[in-house]
């Protein structure tokens, strides 16, 4: 099992490598103090405690002859002093490190990303049912190019851990494109990729999942417009195989001050797959301080996944807002009830620049979930308030507080939760490459 010692490995290669000849590397380390008045997340009965979370991560880039790296890497210790949930240490990454062997020819790759799932996908998030998540490839890339033509071929070996779920599993991964330029502006091309996935209990059902399709990009003068369009299959270990027609769409306006992105896809997918995929939001910063989970994805299956979002962000000298709108259907392909899912929700955020040290910001978000095939619904809203202080150039204070509510036709889903909290993090200074 790769798992935890994956990621500590990719850190620790991190720091070697800023110690020899990083081009940035910021280090972060913070406390975060919440009284929470329903730590349980329950309709009766809700029980108070105080959440004391310190937490260390670092932010980490490179890109030379040999090496490009970005690695953004955090993990929080979270301790609750009434005892009442256990306690727990969560971590977060989204990293790559591109070892250069041969320029624009042939390159290793390591890639991590982890982040925090439910253990039971369609309960609430409360302590007891958060695992850690991760998923680590590792593999080479051969490129081809002569100008006009540019090929790309990805093989990679992966695993994938779930701290509590027991659906750990490895996967072959391969995946080809190959485009021409058709001119300065734009290229047509196509795209192919299969996952082999080999799950460690035996019960599990084991799957190879892929796709091909064509793909047409454009650079625009303020953004871009990219479109895949092709089918999509899944053969199961159980003899259960599906296919359809898949197509992907993103748009981006920016022209400095305003920011407009649109995104659709119609796919089959798995949380592997949506980890690294880059097309959506997974953590979407509001302008609160700390970003909210705008489509939580979890569960251990490949789902029909038909999604649309639309974001935009506005920046000004002293203002910051944003809106995010998203929605969703999931059907899972091997039929667990549980799984069938319509998703629609918004996040509005909005930050406002008092002085050079001082700023206030208000997020809200909202969404609206209907599970089909158990008849049942979950409707949650949350408003947080707050203040950021920079003490300094790199201490910062955040005061903030969030009301918030589930309400569902299941008792386990319906509540309310307020939380006051406290943060205070060191940023550490750059560290330029001379």
């Amino acid at each position: 099992m790769i798992n935890m010692r994956w990621v500590l490995l990719l850190v620790s290669l991190s720091m070697l490598l800023n110690e020899a000849n990083a081009k940035e590397f910021i280090p972060r380390l913070g406390l975060s103090v919440e009284q929470n008045d329903n730590i349980y997340k329950t309709k009766e009965g809700a029980e108070q405690d105080t959440v004391v979370t310190p937490y260390f991560g670092f932010i980490y880039e490179d890109q030379g002859s040999q090496l490009d790296a970005s690695i953004d890497f955090e993990i929080r210790n979270e301790r609750y002093l009434n005892n009442s949930p256990n306690n727990q240490n969560l971590f977060s990454a989204n990293s790559f490190l591109d070892w250069i062997i041969v320029p624009n020819r042939f390159v290793w790759a390591f890639e991590d990303m982890a982040n925090t799932q439910r253990i039971t996908a369609f309960e609430a998030a409360k302590p007891s049912n958060i695992q850690n998540f991760n998923v680590f490839t590792t593999g080479p890339d051969f490129i081809f190019s002569d100008g006009s033509y540019e090929g790309l071929l990805k093989l990679r070996v992966g695993d994938v851990y779930y701290s509590d779920t027991g659906a750990d599993n490895q996967r072959l991964i391969g995946s080809a494109s190959a485009k021409r330029l058709i001119n300065e502006y734009s290229s047509l091309g196509l795209k192919a990729a299969v996952s082999l996935v080999d799950f460690e209990e035996v019960f599990r059902v084991d799957y190879d999942i892929g796709f091909m399709g064509a793909a047409y990009e454009r650079e625009l003068p303020y953004g871009t417009f990219q479109i895949t369009t092709g089918f999509n299959w899944v053969n199961h270990d159980n003899g259960i195989e599906e296919n359809a027609p898949m197509g992907e769409l993103e748009f981006e306006y920016d022209n400095g001050a305003n920011v407009l992105r649109l995104a659709a896809s119609s796919k089959y997918s798995d949380p592997a797959l949506e980890a690294y995929d880059p097309l959506y939001s997974r953590q979407y910063d509001v302008g609160v301080g700390k970003p909210v989970n705008a489509n939580e994805v979890s569960g251990v299956e490949v789902v029909d996944s038909n999604r649309a979002e639309a974001s935009y962000t506005r920046e000004g000298a002293r203002v910051k807002a944003t809106v995010l709108g998203y929605l969703e259907n999931r059907e899972p392909l091997l039929g667990n009830p549980a799984s069938y899912l319509e998703q629609v929700g918004y996040n509005v955020g909005l930050a406002y620049q008092l002085r050079d040290n001082l700023s206030l910001w208000v997020g809200h978000n909202a969404s609206d979930n209907d599970f089909t095939k158990k008849n049942s619904y979950v409707k949650s809203v949350s408003t947080s308030v707050g203040v950021n202080y920079n003490i300094s150039q790199y201490l910062k204070l955040t005061v903030g507080a969030s009301v918030g509510e589930d309400s569902s036709d299941d008792p386990k889903r319906d509540f309310s939760n307020d939380i006051v909290f406290l943060r205070i993090e060191y940023s550490g200074a750059s560290k330029e490459r001379e």
